[in-house]
């Protein structure tokens, strides 16, 4: 049996880059890790996101390069600028292969294609690779809201897949929120026999047992949240950026995953 992953903690690095007046600033994030076996190692997908704030003409173009501290190993993505005009984050992932077992710390490094955004990093990714073959393969999506309003109700779900060839067993999941969002409930679409698989909120982190996920088979823990601002924030109309981590894990496997929210303050007329 070997051993599973560690939390890996993303970093957000915003950066306000004004070498010329063209530049905007920009938040550079490793949002999530999926890890599969190979006959010469650990293949390590990484999934990156490039944001720019809110009222920024448009998501950065560009392309972003992940490598391990440490190591030679790396690799890169193009950027994905999104289709709509009011989504402002580019996503992009490369996988680093022949990896053996071990703790990394990723850091991932944006260049961008024109002058208007400068180049933004951002580190401290810790991530635990498992060595050795698994048949079981976990992989985590997390879904948020993009923003909320103060005092109203969002809701997160976080997915969780095996891709391997055999059953992943033993699966456990969670969504920790921040304290800018009051987790209120939470539910799972996994039926165990007798209904709904149960869940339950502490410390703001919504927690589940799936048990057993068979090969192509997900299942999904959800959680309702009410998001804050403080009084300050709130009298100054000014937003909060935060993030949701969601892990799953089972005896083998780790995977994790983030999403950002931005808590909007409430407008008057």
């Amino acid at each position: 049996m070997l051993a599973g992953g560690l939390a890996g903690s993303s970093l957000l690095a915003p950066t306000s880059a004004f070498a010329g007046v063209m530049q905007v600033g920009k938040t550079t994030s490793i949002t999530g890790t999926q890890q599969s076996d190979a006959s010469g190692g650990t293949t390590l997908d990484v999934k990156v996101s490039v944001s720019t704030p809110a009222g920024s003409p448009l998501a950065p173009a560009g392309s972003v390069k992940i490598t391990i501290a440490g190591t030679s190993d790396s690799c890169a993505t193009a950027l994905t600028v999104p289709s709509s005009a009011s989504d402002l984050t580019s996503t992009g992932s490369c996988a680093i292969s022949a990896l053996a077992g071990g703790h990394y710390n990723l850091k991932a490094a944006y260049t961008s294609s024109t002058m208007q955004f400068g180049s933004s990093d951002t580190n401290g990714y810790w991530v635990t690779v498992s060595s050795g073959q698994h048949h079981s393969s976990l992989s985590t999506r997390l879904n948020c809201p993009q923003q909320v309003t103060t005092g109203r109700r969002g809701t997160c779900t976080l997915s969780v897949t095996d891709n391997g060839q055999g059953a992943a067993t033993g699966v456990r999941a969670s969504i920790s929120l921040p304290s800018a969002l009051s987790a209120r409930s939470c539910s799972t679409n996994a039926n165990n026999g007798w209904g709904r698989q149960p869940c339950s909120i502490s410390r703001n982190i919504a927690s589940t047992n799936f048990g057993t996920i068979w090969p192509g088979q997900t299942k999904k823990l959800s959680v309702t949240f009410t998001g804050h601002l403080s009084s300050w924030q709130q009298n100054h109309g000014r937003m909060n950026r935060v993030t949701v981590h969601g892990f799953a894990w089972d005896n083998n496997r780790y995977s994790s995953s983030n999403a950002a929210v931005v808590v909007m303050p409430k407008l008057y007329w």
